[in-house]
């Protein structure tokens, strides 16, 4: 009996490693040496680039607030349905759905839709896209190897397009030309 996808572990980060902490340490002192020469620039820099930070926060709550309202009712459930499953692993549905929420300036779950645009309608850019291949990898046991054998390569532009990837994707440790053709 297969293992129901709400059991599915999360995803668990690397480690800091000595090489990540020796970095962060270079940039803290060349930042305090910065704002020891300069303080008041500095000062001034540091302020501006908090208040851009919070004004495109705000932004950002403000237009998904606003599809949250549109999509009142909609869920994980609701996703699922917008498409045929019988034939796509459902650990890949809801760690698609799951990974994305993570990329999303919301506290709560955003209701994704299938046809959603990564870029334009959830606004993520194109290193965390990367970045979330790997989670829904490591999550589903799919192989991110030999990834442009798979026919979505480069075409990945929707919650749905991650879904049929991913399925397309062979299970970690096995023959990389063993590609669904779905």
């Amino acid at each position: 009996m297969r293992t129901p996808s709400r059991l599915m572990p999360k995803y668990k980060p690397q480690a800091f490693g000595l090489v990540g902490w020796l970095v962060l340490s270079v940039l803290a002192c060349a930042g305090l040496y910065i704002l020891w020469v300069h303080p008041i620039l500095t000062v001034l820099a540091v302020i501006l680039l908090i208040g851009l930070v919070v004004y495109e926060d705000v932004r950002a709550k403000s237009y998904f607030n606003g599809l949250m309202t549109r999509r009142q009712g909609e869920s994980l459930c609701t996703f699922s349905r917008e498409q045929d499953l019988r034939n796509i692993d459902t650990l890949i549905v809801r760690a698609v759905y799951e990974e994305i929420q993570f990329e999303i300036p919301l506290k709560q779950d955003f209701p994704l839709r299938w046809i959603d645009n990564l870029y334009s309608d959830l606004r993520i850019d194109s290193d965390s896209v990367e970045d979330l291949i790997a989670r829904i990898a490591q999550r589903t046991g799919r192989s991110i190897k030999h990834t442009q054998l798979n026919p979505l390569y480069g075409k990945i532009c929707t919650p749905g397009d991650l879904v049929i990837f991913f399925n397309r994707q062979p299970k970690d440790h096995t023959d990389p030309n063993s590609f669904k053709e779905s």
